[in-house]
């Protein structure tokens, strides 16, 4: 790999091991939210206030992480090997395992499940 291809990985890789890093943060702190207000307030209009909040902060950053992961990054197609962008809203809508999404390829129109790479070549 030359120092282009090898810079744009490590900064692409950095930056997507970061989004995983908030996103296990975000949903440990928004479990501990919802068993510790459960344990102290038990049922009540507070709770479900608390609830509703930082469920509202969890799909905040799970959507910021969306696009994140749109903008950072190649899909690889599993039949021809091209690899593509996609906009947020097909990676919103696309089925996905982590980074892995069922994505329609656009050079030979097949669907096929499309892994994340870090660098276009």
């Amino acid at each position: 790999m030359n120092d282009k291809k090898t810079d744009e990985y490590l900064k692409n890789k950095k930056i997507m091991r970061n989004m995983l890093l908030l996103m296990l943060v975000t949903m440990i702190l928004y479990i501990g939210i919802i068993v510790l207000s459960a344990y102290i307030l038990g049922e009540g209009t507070i709770f479900g206030i608390i609830v509703c909040i930082a469920t509202i902060i969890m799909i905040c950053i799970a959507f910021y992480s969306l696009k994140v992961e749109v903008s950072t990054g190649y899909y690889e197609c599993k039949k021809c090997h091209h690899r593509f962008t996609i906009g947020y809203f097909k990676a919103a809508m696309a089925p996905h395992i982590y980074t892995t999404r069922y994505l329609k390829c656009p050079k030979c129109n097949k669907k096929s499940w499309a892994r994340k790479v870090m660098t276009k070549e």
